[in-house]
C-alpha cells in the first residue's frame, strides 16, 4: 500500500522527485520500480539524464563500474 501511494506521488511530480538531492540516494530496486512505470512525466531524454546522474553518482560511491550499476 505504502509502495503505491509513493508511486503515485512519483508518477504525479516526476520532475521535481528526480531533480531532487535525494534521488542520487535511491537503491537500485527502488530505481528498478521507477523505471517500470509507464506514468512517469517526464521526458524520455530528461529520464535519461537523471538515470545516468544517479548511476555516475552510485559508481563512484560504491567503486563500481558505471556498467555494473547500470
Amino acid at each position: 500500500m505504502h509502495f503505491q501511494r509513493a508511486m503515485t506521488f512519483i508518477e504525479e511530480n516526476t520532475e521535481k522527485v528526480l531533480d531532487s538531492e535525494t534521488f542520487i540516494d535511491l537503491s537500485d530496486v527502488a530505481m528498478a520500480a521507477i523505471l517500470r512505470s509507464d506514468l512517469l512525466q517526464l521526458d524520455e531524454l530528461d529520464l535519461l539524464n537523471s538515470l545516468r546522474r544517479w548511476a555516475t553518482t552510485n559508481s563512484i560511491t560504491n567503486g563500481v563500474p558505471i556498467e555494473k550499476v547500470f
